[in-house]
């Protein structure tokens, strides 16, 4: 990947991949588990060669709040283009919009790099399993 990715295009390009491996339908967007499940990809793509300018996607946690200001990011930006939407009545847990197969579609034909964002996606969509399901182990880096 030569050119820099921008924070729309990560953002847009990690959902639609996330969801066409599987993501599930709802998973937990807020609290400890969904700044885990973000930062498990951060630590996945940070050291990438073939991301470029992966600090342009300003991919930091707030260290004083712990929590990574990138996560909410995603989730609002996946409300705005229609991917995600939260769950009444306490926003806790967010749902694709998308279908998995709408997804694949979506990324093959917009997306440039659609092997590195499926293998990003494959990633996150293994988190979220986890998260969903209330097993993803507490790393290091954790959020």
């Amino acid at each position: 990947m030569k050119e820099e990715v921008s924070q729309h295009l990560f953002n847009q390009g990690l959902l639609l991949a996330a969801r066409a491996a599987g993501a599930p339908d709802e998973f937990v967007s807020e609290g400890p588990d969904w700044n885990s499940a973000f930062a498990v990809v951060v630590h996945h793509v940070k050291d990438d060669p073939k991301l470029k300018s992966w600090a342009s996607l300003h991919l930091r946690m707030d260290p004083i709040f712990r929590n990574w200001p990138a996560a909410s990011e995603l989730l609002l930006q996946g409300e705005h283009d229609l991917l995600l939407g939260h769950l009444s009545p306490d926003f806790r847990r967010a749902a694709f919009l998308v279908k998995p197969e709408e997804a694949k579609r979506e990324l093959l034909r917009e997306f440039p790099h659609t092997d590195w964002f499926e293998e990003v996606g494959s990633v996150f969509a293994n988190v979220l399993r986890q998260c969903s399901s209330g097993g993803l182990e507490r790393s290091p880096h954790k959020g």
